[in-house]
Order: structure tokens, then sequence, then C-alpha cells
């Protein structure tokens, strides 16, 4: 029996200041051209990770004939944040600060689920004009009695994996060979809606029914609250554009999923020929 283990281990941590960006108006009083585009080098962040790999090869026998396997997995984890960011100020809603949150994070509404009833609706705060039965529900964050983008905060984790993993086999025996790659991903949100020329978000056709008229998933459907499905997990079936109530299309936690996955990648079973004569005097004539 012959055997192998190794393993590597590295840590990395960047800091970086003194960023060049556009300072907001609240960074200077009115006497230092608080209305003015202004730029200084003043944000910060840092960024952190680790990377480890171990591997492992053995080898023994197998009626009479070498049997040769090996492992090998891997992790990386990777976080970055910020220090100082120029839109922060002192009397900020904390919602809104960015500072010491990940760099990568995303602006959005907090969705307290789907409206029920119409005197739910009467009771609550709505975005735009009044919204349906099955239109999202979202949160007042600032109490102001309606939704609008005070009302936006950071939500989610970025839409890349903080944490990647990866796993390799292969073996060998009697000409037979096998090789096997799994990758994966966690620590990471997927928004259904999607992000469009200009920077806004909007229903895609994961998040609308029929959306310009093109097909719908069918959980959309089967689960959009109505008249027959009033405990429905999804919004209320739309045919076109809305022509009023609320909208469900906004950037907003209730369109956030895990984005967690693991997948193989690629996988090889193989035979080698053996070497007879005839074989090698086939090839060589």
């Amino acid at each position: 029996m012959e055997w192998f283990t190794g393993s590597r281990f590295d840590a990395f941590y960047n800091y970086t200041y003194d960023m060049l960006t556009s300072m907001s108006s609240n960074a200077y009083p009115a006497s230092m051209g608080e209305y003015y585009n202004t730029y200084a080098n003043y944000n910060k962040m840092d960024a952190k990770g680790i990377d480890v790999v171990v591997s492992h090869r053995n080898k023994f026998s197998v009626a009479s004939k070498p049997f040769n396997y090996g492992v090998s997995a891997s992790v990386t984890w990777a976080k970055n944040r910020w220090l100082r960011y120029a839109s922060d100020y002192a009397n900020q809603q904390m919602w809104f600060r960015v500072t010491g949150d990940n760099v990568n994070a995303n602006y959005g509404w907090i969705a307290e689920g789907l409206y029920r009833t119409e005197e739910e609706i009467d009771k609550s705060a709505w975005y735009g004009s009044r919204p349906n039965i099955g239109d999202i529900k979202y949160r007042d964050l600032n109490g102001d009695g309606k939704i609008d983008w005070s009302d936006r905060a950071r939500i989610g984790r970025y839409n890349r994996p903080a944490v990647t993993y990866g796993l390799t086999l292969n073996a060998s025996w009697n000409g037979f060979d096998f090789n096997a790659q799994f990758t994966g991903g966690a620590l990471f949100d997927v928004s259904l809606t999607g992000t469009y020329y200009n920077d806004n978000d909007d229903n895609t056709v994961w998040t609308k029914t029929f959306k310009d008229g093109a097909n719908s998933p069918l959980y959309l459907v089967e689960n959009a609250v109505s008249e027959y499905n009033p405990n429905g997990t999804f919004p209320r079936i739309t045919a076109g554009g809305l022509t009023h109530g609320g909208d469900n299309g906004l950037s907003s936690t209730f369109w956030l999923r895990n984005g967690k996955y693991i997948r193989l990648k690629s996988a090889q079973l193989g035979y080698t020929l053996p070497e007879y004569g005839w074989i090698r005097w086939v090839l060589k004539t």
C-alpha cells in the first residue's frame, strides 16, 4: 500500500484607503460648497479570505492488480466591507447606512408577504396607487404612511458566492479509469427580478405572469393568489402591464432566493486497450 495526504492553507487581508469618490451634499456645510460636486480621497474598505486545499492519493492491490485512487477538495471564502463611505452621515437612518456592510450588497424594499384582504390594504402604506389583493406588501421603514425610495434598505447578500468549493475524484484499475469534478457555491443570494439598462430592477418572466406576452413558469400560475387560491404564495396573475395597483417588480426581499448550489462539472469513464503484440504490429504497418 502506498498513500500520500497533503494540504495547503492560504489567507489574505487587503486594506484599501483614500479611494477617490464623489462626496455627498451632507459631507460639507454650505460654507464649503455643500451644493457643488466635490471629490475627495475618502472611502475605505477591506477584504479578507482563506483558501484551503486537501488532497489524498493511495494505491493498493485488488484481484492481484494495482488500484489507484485520488481525492482532492478545496474551499475558498472571501468577504469585503466598507469601513468608511461618503454617503453616510451622522443622523442617517440605520437602514440606509453603508459603512460596515458588504461592498456589493444591494438596496431594496423589505417585503412583508402578500395582501390578503381589503382591510389589510386600508391599514397599510403602499407604493404608488392603491394595491390589490395578491400584490406584495412592503414595510414602511420610516413610518411616514407611504412607500417610496426612503424606505429602501440594504438587503440580501452579493449575487456571487462568498464560499466556493470543489471536489475531484479519480481512480484507475486494470485498464479502467474514472474522473469526476464537482463544484459549488454558498453564502449568496439571487434575485428573480432583473436589473435593466437604467439600473432599476423590474419584473422578469420569473416574477410576472405572461410578461411581454411570453410564457410563464408553472409555479407563478399555480401558486398565484386568486379567488380560487386565496392562500397562494406568489402575486396575483396579470396579463400584460399593470394598469393599477402595487408594483410587484420592485427589488425586494420577496424575490431573493438562497443561491447555494453544487453541480457535477464533468465525469469521464475510460478504458485503455492492453498492448498486445499484434496491435503494435497493426499500428506500425
